[in-house]
């Protein structure tokens, strides 16, 4: 069985178990797991052999399967396959493989992927006449299904080092990834950044940074190709992308689901919201975690297995989203739209108090956001319990 401590650090906001067969003669290491992800709801299901080229270099064959639900009504099935090439920048040792203690990353990998997306609704959000099934497809702009190929480029470096009896974590995660999707070519780039470090023996510190921007290749060709030839200029059918190529930011405190929203009145007579998504945003979380508090800090991680932490959090996030309004048909009476100068702040904040549990095995925080700056359509989530320290 592999190693699972400190998972959490490699992979906020997820538990992964999972078993592996190595061959000694052939370096290589077959595996079969399981995985849950907070963020989505994502359940996860893969097969993957790793062969150990040389200390150094790395070659990954993947197929994994996945359910998640991305939105309130939103859900999807996800069938991936995945070959990755990995050369490691430190020569990761012989036995102690994914022991974070003793296997730091710092990697480069270059990623090939295909991807099957099956996109569906809850059909109780919608009205079930004929005239209104179009809310499915026009104005959630969603494809039942979606082929996508992927190039993708990744940096990550993942080092943890115990002192002071504590943690002191950095994560960096940098990547961009060409999609080619039935709807359109285009550019996904992601920085991830951690800290989380010890100012005094009392007080510890974790900051992140998380920004993501898409960025439409088949326009940027069609808009050159146009400049240079200097012809009457066409719009490209696929100008804008669908909701589930979008960019949502899941783990923002004390705002759930962050994102532009369009909401319609469902056949129970409710009001349902669906996320727009964003073209950008960046994502600020900040912690002041207090170590010698009494009452909560009574556990120790190397007598009792685990240690219970009060913190203070401060979060900021901002997006952008060039979602077309207009695009919307006038002619279906129930959808409302309810956007309005009031709701289009590109910047929300959060603030609160928070409890955080944690463990070799396992982390999870209990969280209260009393305060909170938001758009009229989101929804405040003062309490809230996450997997992970993010």
């Amino acid at each position: 069985m592999s190693p699972i401590e400190y998972f959490y650090y490699i992979k906020p906001n997820a538990i992964q178990g999972k078993l592996n067969y190595y061959i000694k003669t052939l370096n290589n290491k077959s595996s079969i797991g399981v995985e849950y992800v907070q963020r989505r709801s994502k359940r996860a299901f893969f097969i993957q052999t790793i062969s150990y080229l040389s200390n150094n270099n790395e070659f990954l064959m993947k197929y994994n399967y996945a359910k998640r639900e991305d939105d309130f009504k939103r859900k999807s099935n996800i069938y991936t396959t995945k070959i990755k090439l990995i050369h490691n920048f430190l020569t990761r040792p012989y036995i102690f493989k994914d022991y974070f203690l003793f296997d730091p990353k710092n990697r480069l990998s270059l990623i090939f992927s295909h991807r099957n997306i099956n996109n569906y609704f809850d059909e109780v959000a919608i009205n079930t006449n004929e005239k209104n099934n179009s809310v499915n497809e026009i104005v959630m702009n969603l494809p039942e299904h979606d082929s996508t190929f992927n190039i993708k480029l990744l940096y990550e470096k993942n080092i943890l080092k115990k002192e002071e009896k504590s943690e002191n974590n950095t994560l960096t995660k940098i990547s961009t990834e060409i999609i080619n999707s039935l709807n359109t070519l285009y550019s996904k780039n992601k920085i991830f950044l951690r800290k989380l470090f010890n100012i005094n023996p009392m007080i510890q510190a974790q900051f992140n940074l998380e920004t993501a921007f898409l960025f439409n290749i088949n326009n940027f060709y069609h808009n050159i190709r146009h400049k240079f030839q200097k012809d009457k200029y066409i719009k490209p059918k696929n100008d804008d992308y669908k909701i589930h190529e979008k960019l949502y930011a899941y783990n923002f405190k004390g705002i759930l689901n962050p994102s532009k929203k369009l909401q319609f009145l469902g056949t129970n007579k409710i009001m349902h919201s669906y996320m727009l998504g964003n073209n950008f945003y960046t994502l600020f979380n900040n912690k002041i975690i207090f170590k010698k508090m009494p009452i909560f800090n009574i556990f120790e991680m190397e007598k009792d297995g685990f240690e219970i932490s009060p913190y203070a959090h401060f979060n900021s996030l901002i997006t952008i989203d060039k979602f077309n309004f207009n695009k919307i048909p006038r002619s279906i009476q129930d959808i409302r739209n309810v956007i309005d100068d009031k709701d289009n702040n590109i910047i929300r904040m959060t603030a609160g108090v928070g409890v955080n549990i944690i463990s070799k095995l396992f982390s999870f925080e209990i969280i209260y956001t009393p305060y909170v700056k938001k758009n009229i359509t989101d929804i405040h989530s003062k309490f809230t319990v996450k997997f992970g320290i993010d």
